[in-house]
């Protein structure tokens, strides 16, 4: 029964996109994205039309980006380059496209490897706008002599960012900063969520292991001395600030629960890094701290009032899938199946009230998303696409 709504909601998402446009090329916001949107929604509908309009479309952004055409800034993961390194190689690696990503990306590898330096020079350490997601990417790439060595090469002054206390390290990040205001952030899409996380993911492949494993100890251990006491009854439900100010220490501490921000970040941090490091430590603290987030289901308790991946229902879905396949526990496939009842009860009222016209196509804050997670639902266990976004 939940398939063929799933199918229905997912066959009114198409409808809307194929009269959406897109204003740029990027990942998060543009045809790229939506290329990636309609590649797994051709093969979960098995319908071969809707992998043709991916194909269309990463064909339009090779062709305008040949010609001089500047819908692709830089290179971001959420906008530019590694965007696109990332969703070829995907796209490649999973049987969507015949493409020879080593010979291919040789250019493009070349460029994120000297933007991701400057980047990290400049104390930008950015998940989706900085250099950890362009040394995501390189840990994501088959370890050719060439990509190993950009890694390897990132890796030592990715390594050498942290700042020291006495109770463990932070990473300063000034990709999203305004006037160079420093903020201590512990999110997975700005801060020292996304940070240690692609470390961990790079880990078969990096050579200085007993140095990656003390920046992650060490950055776990500060993250941790910053967990505050909950109270439901006083609508205090989140266990980690958001961020706080480097110069005063004033936190900002809300209710989010999400893919962006919130507990989740560090759960899943935990529960990687623990397996990783064999510590049954980190382990049932991600346990404890996890499984009070499944029930949190109000708005007051998560800030989750719409659909859309970044910080809505459809985005709690898959973080609460990703949780289950890490774990096996349970009660986050029941949270896995209550957001995405959720998402879809909303469904229908959105598509009337033209909810995302903002941007239509957009992966975290649009309609692309939202299918992606459905049709995630409908391909089963094994789709990856998430991993692009660390789930």
């Amino acid at each position: 029964m939940k398939e063929t709504i799933v199918r229905e909601k997912l066959t009114s998402i198409n409808n809307i996109l194929a009269q959406s446009s897109c204003r740029e090329h990027g990942l998060a916001g543009g045809s790229l994205g939506l290329s990636y949107y309609y590649f797994h929604a051709g093969r979960a509908l098995e319908d071969d039309r809707l992998a043709d309009k991916g194909a269309s479309l990463l064909q339009e952004l090779f062709e305008d980006l040949n010609t001089g055409g500047n819908g692709m800034r830089g290179s971001f993961l959420c906008d530019g380059g590694a965007g696109l390194g990332y969703v070829m190689n995907y796209l490649q690696g999973n049987g969507f496209l015949d493409f020879d990503v080593d010979e291919e990306l040789v250019g493009l590898d070349e460029f994120l490897f000297e933007s991701a330096l400057a980047h990290i020079s400049e104390d930008n350490m950015d998940f989706l706008y900085g250099s950890m997601g362009i040394f995501y990417y390189f840990a994501t790439r088959r370890q050719t002599p060439a990509i190993n060595r950009y890694l390897n090469e990132l890796a030592q002054p990715i390594l050498a960012k942290p700042i020291h206390t006495d109770y463990g390290v932070w990473v300063r990040n000034l990709g999203v900063t305004r006037d160079k205001y420093k903020e201590v952030n512990f999110s997975l899409s700005h801060g020292m969520t996304g940070y240690l996380l692609p470390l961990i993911a790079a880990w078969p492949h990096l050579r200085d292991k007993e140095k990656v494993e003390k920046v992650i100890r060490q950055g776990i251990s500060y993250i941790m001395k910053y967990e505050c006491p909950v109270d439901f009854g006083y609508n205090e439900y989140s266990y980690f600030p958001c961020y706080f100010s480097e110069d005063d220490g004033e936190m900002t501490r809300i209710n989010r629960l999400a893919w962006c921000y919130g507990d989740l970040n560090e759960v899943l941090l935990l529960y990687r890094a623990g397996k990783l490091l064999e510590d049954d430590r980190y382990l049932n603290i991600a346990n404890r701290i996890g499984l009070q987030t499944v029930t949190r289901r109000s708005f007051e308790s998560t800030l989750s009032r719409d659909t859309h991946f970044c910080h809505g229902h459809s985005g709690l879905a898959r973080f609460y899938k990703s949780l289950f396949i890490e774990t096996g526990i349970p009660a986050y496939k029941a949270a896995a199946d209550y957001w995405l009842d959720a998402a879809l009860l909303l469904i229908d009222n959105e598509i009337i009230e033209d909810h995302y016209s903002a941007n239509n196509v957009s992966l975290l804050e649009g309609w692309a998303g939202v299918g992606l997670v459905l049709a995630d639902h409908l391909l089963g266990w094994d789709c990856s696409w998430a991993r692009i976004l660390l789930l």
